[in-house]
């Protein structure tokens, strides 16, 4: 029983003296790799705070351009102009008529 615990301490004496040096280049390989993606993360997190700005600026620039509701409610004042001016049109045309006519023949 000696000899299995001793063989024990030994295996694990060893695999201690072992693993730091294993251990060791493990974490700078972690490390490295953690450097990497604290970068790309930074990367990253600028991107999106630049989006951001530029999603917010859309969106103000969005408010104020105009509805459908608008587009068709100025659409539909201007047909009113539209037809006023007609009827205007055909009523200075009827006044020329009027005129030219009593004029020409001095009625």
């Amino acid at each position: 029983m000696l000899f299995i615990v001793v063989g024990i301490v030994v295996a694990i004496f060893r695999v201690g003296r072992a693993n730091p040096e294993n251990t060791g280049s493990l974490a700078k390989s972690i490390d490295a790799v953690k450097a990497e993606l604290g970068k790309n993360i930074d990367t990253v997190k600028t991107e999106v705070r630049e989006l951001d700005t530029r999603v917010v600026h859309v969106e103000q620039t969005m408010r104020g351009m105009a509805t459908k509701a608008d587009v068709k409610r100025l659409e539909a004042k201007i047909d009113g102009h539209r037809d006023m001016a007609e009827r205007t049109a055909s009523g200075v045309k009827r006044l020329e008529d009027f005129f030219l006519e009593k004029g020409v023949n001095g009625k």
